[in-house]
């Protein structure tokens, strides 16, 4: 008995030992700690690495184009643009543009009457005053639909010593864009723009 009993003690003392004198296991779900400086986990190697995520729209070149007067215009460079492997989509916006030039004369402190002689003078008899709006009193001088000949006109009153502005009229328009997306190995910028004076500014894809 006291045989048995002494075995069991000597084999409780060798478990005892093994424990104590053995490495730990590392958790599988930590990196390793570096020898040469504890408490620093090792990198992991590449092929055990997480693999990155992918995010919707890498891979692709993303453009906007225009802007173009005419909706059928647009849909046929989109169409060519299709046909030619890329995506894309119309939109529409409504902007101000430039309708008209008017050549106004202001109303001087002692009214329109020399303003009028001075015109006359000079052969201009194409002028009225104006009788309502923000230039009631002032006398115009022309209304024209381009800014060249609105100029030349505005300079011409000027030469009489005069000091004429120019008004700016503006209406709302539709306007017309293509938004383009193309794989990592096309670029709609290789394609000749269909108008001169459209814009092609590269953007950020959807989702990118």
């Amino acid at each position: 008995m006291r045989l048995l009993f002494a075995l069991l003690v000597l084999l409780n003392l060798a478990w005892l030992g093994y424990t104590l004198l053995s490495p730990p296991v590392p958790d599988p779900g930590t990196s390793p700690l570096s020898a040469a400086r504890p408490g620093v986990p090792l990198l992991r190697l590449a092929q055990t690495a997480d693999p990155p995520t992918t995010t919707p729209g890498a891979g692709r070149v993303c453009h906007r184009l225009g802007p173009f007067q005419r909706e059928a215009e647009a849909v046929r460079r989109l169409e060519a643009f299709r046909a030619a492997g890329m995506t894309g989509a119309l939109r529409r916006v409504r902007v101000q543009v430039p309708a008209s030039y008017w050549v106004v004369l202001p109303m001087g402190e002692a009214g329109t009457a020399p303003l009028i002689r001075r015109l006359q003078a000079a052969g201009l008899t194409d002028y009225f005053v104006i009788l309502d709006g923000a230039r009631k009193g002032d006398l115009s001088l022309g209304l024209f639909s381009g800014k060249r000949r609105a100029a030349r006109h505005l300079d011409r009153i000027r030469s009489l010593g005069l000091d004429p502005v120019l008004v700016v009229r503006f209406q709302e328009r539709s306007q017309y864009w293509l938004e383009l997306a193309a794989p990592g190995d096309g670029d709609p910028g290789v394609l000749p723009l269909p108008v001169e004076g459209m814009r092609l500014e590269r953007r950020p894809c959807p989702g990118s």
